[in-house]
């Protein structure tokens, strides 16, 4: 049993096709869908996709900037009747996307790594290429999934509704997979965009070097990469058909926006240390197995075992009390369910059952718990096949029993990182500048988000980025 990394949202949709030209790219294109079909889909899955990921709420002129950007390149481009939404994700991960019909969506992830509106206007111009060229429509793609992971958690709590959507978020947002020729027609169009616009469009190569140097610096590729490949290749194309690259240096309106906004993971809404899942909001804490992979979202965690045969995911429940969370559990379920415990786990109320799921592909054993931490219900949910469940029952309840108030005043009030602007008095480097006031990230990340090299000279005058706050990856 693998836990997915993709989740699909849209469905593949059947149909007569009909065949025109494609006024954004001049082509003759066989649209399987019309356009209010192709608009509706979009609006169904944004539905989805707002129901198990937060909007970023925090910086209000950063995330109007957005809108105000993703306008402009709307009503240039050659689709501008389509109800346009662009929408900012509370998610550190560095990434974009596009669906069907205008909606358009970047994380705060990726805004806290560009220096400028010109590049903001290159990421928008490229999504809305997809949508404009209509590739989203065309092809519906449907990503891999593992039906033995997240699957089980959809048959055991549909909707994932006890769970806040949230292993929806953390298996992950199933982004349409574009062909290479897509791309290099969404690149095209953004730079007609960006250009109609008024913008530098020098942004739309110098958004790849930034994307390629994330790429270099992490073993796994941002999510826009895993969705949008080549990014080297990409930008030198761009930068050759337009005979130049690069932009002059940070925009200082566009950094503006960018102080006080949340770099990476927001400690506030859970993290690990080494084992320990923390979580500050909820006032509680869990130790996982040494040995589990453990992904950290919004609202809670998955836990997948070693040998990839069990599952556990964590998170807020809907209801007011365990008891009434388990009662809605069975009775939204099609599941058997086992004999009902009830006490407290941690000095906090609880209950708990077993339950087993039959189908065609084998038997599955899980536990259900829910807790209450403070005014919140946790849920918690795990599963195995039945043939392998004894090997990891022991291991799941210790991690349940090991439910905890969490009491250390600095974690329960731990601050995130955020971004803080600098500007330089003197020329200098970013490793001289970190030695002597060293940043909650290493100076090599801090090189990256400000477009330069840790050695770098950097002239009096020139506005930075600094990253200040608790990190739980720094402490040892």
């Amino acid at each position: 049993m693998r836990l997915a990394p993709r989740l699909s949202l849209l469905a593949v949709l059947g149909g007569a096709a009909a065949c025109s030209i494609n006024p954004a790219t001049g082509r003759v294109q066989a649209f399987l869908i019309s356009e209010n079909e192709e608009v509706e889909l979009g609006r169904k899955s944004d539905q989805e996709i707002m129901g198990s990921m937060r909007p970023y709420t925090e910086a209000p002129a950063l995330v109007a900037k957005v809108e105000e950007v993703g306008a402009k390149i709307a009503e240039s481009s050659e689709r501008p009747q389509l109800p346009w939404t662009f929408r900012v994700l509370d998610d550190p991960t560095v990434n974009a996307f596009a669906l069907p019909g205008g909606f358009v969506y970047v994380t705060r992830g990726l805004l806290t790594h560009l220096n400028s509106e010109a590049e903001l206007a290159g990421v928008l111009g490229h999504e809305a290429g997809h949508v404009t060229a209509r590739h989203g429509a065309v092809k519906l793609r449907k990503t891999n999934v593992a039906r033995r992971s997240v699957g089980v958690f959809r048959v055991v709590d549909p909707g994932l509704r006890h769970i806040g959507g949230f292993a929806a978020g953390v298996a992950g947002l199933a982004l349409l997979k574009y062909s290479r020729d897509d791309e290099y027609q969404a690149d095209d169009l953004a730079v007609r965009y960006v250009g109609a616009t008024g913008y530098d469009t020098a942004g739309v190569p110098e958004v790849f070097g930034v994307l390629s140097d994330v790429a270099d610096s992490q073993s796994r590729v941002p999510a826009w990469l895993s969705t949008h490949p080549e990014p080297e290749l990409r930008r030198d194309r761009v930068a050759k058909a337009l005979g130049r690259s690069g932009l002059p240096g940070p925009d200082p309106q566009w950094m503006a926006l960018l102080g006080g906004v949340v770099f990476g993971r927001d400690a506030r809404n859970g993290f690990m240390l080494r084992n320990r899942y923390v979580q500050p909001r909820a006032g509680f804490r869990v130790d996982m197995p040494e040995d589990w992979t453990i992904e950290v979202d919004t609202s809670g965690l998955v836990g997948l075992a070693a040998d990839e045969n069990a599952l556990f995911v964590l998170g807020p429940s809907a209801e007011s009390t365990p008891a009434d969370a388990l009662e809605a559990f069975f009775a939204e379920t099609e599941v058997a369910r086992g004999e009902l415990w009830e006490g407290n786990i941690g000095g906090a109320p609880a209950v708990s059952s077993a339950f087993s799921i039959s189908g065609g592909d084998g038997s599955l054993t899980g536990l259900v718990a829910f807790v209450l931490s403070g005014s919140q219900v946790v849920a918690i949910i795990a599963a195995a096949p039945a043939e392998v469940w004894p090997s990891h029952a022991d291991a799941i309840a210790t991690t349940v029993a090991s439910f905890r108030p969490l009491k250390d005043p600095k974690l329960r009030n731990v601050q995130p990182t955020r971004i803080e602007l600098l500007t330089l008095g003197a020329q200098t480097t970013l490793a001289a500048l970190n030695e002597a006031n060293p940043s909650s990230i290493p100076v090599v990340e801090l090189a990256r988000i400000n477009h330069v090299t840790p050695d770098e000279p950097l002239p009096a005058g020139r506005i930075i980025k600094r990253v200040e706050g608790f990190n739980p990856q720094a402490v040892e």
